[in-house]
């Protein structure tokens, strides 16, 4: 690949890289993390000097967490750094401890989640359209690691991806003594934190002592996780896809809840486990209270005696039936309003599968296809999208580039300024590409990295119309 030949530049090896990760596309406002310290400092340069080729308008956000006597230091360094390159320069403060303690959260954990809701205010208030990570190989071998102490499955040891959402990783594939070596030729400077080596932390100890004693016994173990990191991610989507096919087939969904046709668990295991999974998500709206334990309940409820039941996680039980088990909710469920949830809707997710089809979420029916289609749709280029493109209901922190608006703006205050009526609007199906971005909203709302433009291809032709709820195939 055109980014590992070493005998290019750095920044031609990022610019072939980003283009291959599909990570920028031109004329995008582009917010950049940096901490003070050597990765980001780099990735800031860098992305400067690619700025006229990429092309991008770059602004950068800093997060002072309050824990370090030296913290206010390294945010007049990064200010006077976005000084001298005339970049915007946003800084946040927030209180890590006191998060920490209000959420029952480890200091790195709270820290985390505070840094990246401060980059998501920044770009919604700012209208960038993607935030730069400085992450690199050498942190994805340190994940890797992380993980597999902490007793990862298949997905977990995936690692982090190029692209998450409005999140790009465009140093993935380079290693810290090539960023540091950068910096050094180029004569910048950057500030260490001492916090880094202090060994309480275990990513600290995976760095300083577990890692070295792996390249003491072949130097390049950092690019074989990373790269091991690839193939279990090929693999793991292999299997995902597998489960969706499988979830078409055996998974039903009722006003009772989700059931699990007995079939389903004459699957290999691997598939069975992540149908399982997948039948929770409908209606648990993500997998973050689910555990192994809880799926393995499940395969054993299919194996068991007919009438047995288990509880699950945040209100959802399993109960088997001859053979088939039905996932429900424990008690009459009433979803709260949207504004006090924390995570998706309950209506399960709709997948493309390809360029033509058709199905249901909640009470809309939804057809697509390339063919221009009799009565009324709305049309967006296909190019963006792909097979793994599913519509879904509404997040909480949903934001969409709405065609002919200048940034991304929040679903919920799209739907408050289009007077979509508030029982309305949990249902309502958003087009989301494999990426997470969203291209389109019932009714008539569309992206604009989707609009039809001379140079499309191929249209792909939306149809959505709100009727009856029928029982139907998941999902």
């Amino acid at each position: 690949m055109e980014w590992e030949n070493q005998q290019k530049t750095i920044e031609e090896r990022i610019l072939a890289y980003s283009k291959a990760q599909n990570l920028f596309t031109p004329g995008q406002r582009i917010l950049v993390a940096v901490s003070g310290g050597p990765d980001s400092v780099a990735l800031l340069h860098l992305l400067v000097g690619l700025r006229e080729q990429l092309p991008l308008c770059l602004g950068v956000a800093h997060v002072q967490h309050g824990l370090r006597p030296e913290a206010e230091e390294e945010a007049q360094f990064v200010r006077s750094l976005c000084e001298g390159l005339d970049l915007p320069f946003y800084l946040g403060r927030c209180e890590v401890r006191q998060r920490a303690q209000d959420c029952g959260l480890g200091i790195e954990g709270a820290a985390r989640a505070l840094r990246y809701e401060f980059f998501e205010q920044v770009m919604e208030e700012q209208g960038y359209e993607g935030c730069a990570l400085a992450h690199h190989r050498d942190d994805q071998a340190e994940t890797f690691l992380l993980r597999l102490i902490r007793g990862a499955g298949l997905h977990g040891l995936t690692g982090m991806k190029p692209r998450r959402g409005p999140y790009l990783r465009p140093l993935l594939f380079l290693g810290r003594e090539e960023l540091l070596q950068w910096l050094e030729n180029q004569g910048r400077s950057f500030c260490l934190d001492a916090s880094n080596e202090d060994p309480q932390y275990l990513r600290n100890r995976v760095r300083h002592e577990v890692l070295p004693l792996l390249e003491a016994l072949n130097p390049s173990v950092g690019a074989h996780l990373a790269r091991l990191c690839e193939k279990l991610s090929l693999d793991s989507q292999y299997l995902e896809d597998e489960a969706l096919r499988a979830a078409q087939k055996f998974l039903s969904a009722s006003p009772e809840g989700i059931l699990i046709e007995k079939e389903a668990f004459e699957l290999p295991e691997a598939l069975q486990v992540r149908v399982a999974f997948l039948a929770c998500e409908a209606l648990l709206g993500d997998r973050e209270a689910l555990s192994e334990g809880h799926i393995k309940q499940i395969l054993d409820l299919a194996r068991g005696t007919t009438g047995r039941r288990v509880n699950l996680a945040r209100n959802v039980r399993a109960t088997a039936r001859y053979g088939a088990v039905l996932v429900s909710h424990s008690i009459p469920h009433t979803p709260p309003p949207f504004e006090e949830k924390e995570r998706d809707g309950t209506l399960p997710r709709l997948y493309l599968q390809g360029e033509e089809g058709r199905g249901r979420l909640g009470d809309y029916q939804i057809t697509w296809s390339l063919s221009e289609p009799d009565g009324p749709y709305e049309r967006l280029d296909w190019s963006g999208l792909s097979p793994q493109a599913f519509f879904r209901t509404r997040r909480p922190k949903d934001r969409i580039r709405v065609l002919g608006m200048q940034g991304h703006k929040k679903v919920k205050s799209l739907f408050i300024d289009r007077k979509i009526p508030r029982d309305l609007r949990d249902g309502l199906p958003i087009l989301v590409t494999e990426q997470g971005d969203l291209a389109y909203i019932y009714p008539g709302i569309l992206a604009q990295a989707f609009r039809i433009t001379p140079n499309t291809d191929k249209i792909l032709y939306i149809t959505v119309t709100k009727g009856e709820h029928h029982d139907a195939k998941y999902p």
